[in-house]
């Protein structure tokens, strides 16, 4: 349907890859479905960037992470922002950090893209 992601982790040197791959899973099904018509059009392009954390859920001692959303930056298009921003809203919680990664949280972004080459794209921080 023309929608995909970048994705950029700071996993401190540890190999995270299994964990972050199950989040990228959750949080892509709940943005594909909440994708506007208007972005499974060609023609309808836009990137929609979230600088984020994933957080030990310390509050309530649960077996679970949230993700917090630091910065974002806006298509310009108030459907893929609030699509992009829905997804990662409905995909808390998140399952635990795993056990061997000494820290509370991890950070990293995410660009959500509408029918964009992301070869041709840059996350806000980069340009």
């Amino acid at each position: 349907d023309g929608s995909q992601g970048l994705v950029s982790f700071d996993t401190k040197g540890y190999d995270l890859g299994a964990y972050i791959t199950e989040v990228l899973r959750i949080i892509e099904r709940n943005w594909k479905n909440s994708i506007p018509p208007a972005a499974r059009w060609r023609g309808q392009e836009g990137a929609v960037f979230v600088s984020m954390w994933i957080v030990r859920d310390q509050e309530t001692g649960a077996e679970s992470a949230m993700i917090t959303v630091d910065r974002s930056w806006s298509s310009g298009k108030p459907a893929f922002d609030q699509a992009a921003l829905l997804a990662l809203q409905i995909s808390n919680p998140l399952p635990p950090l795993p056990a061997f990664f000494p820290y509370d949280q991890l950070g990293g972004q995410l660009g959500f893209l509408y029918n964009m080459d992301p070869a041709q794209v840059t996350f806000p921080s980069q340009r």
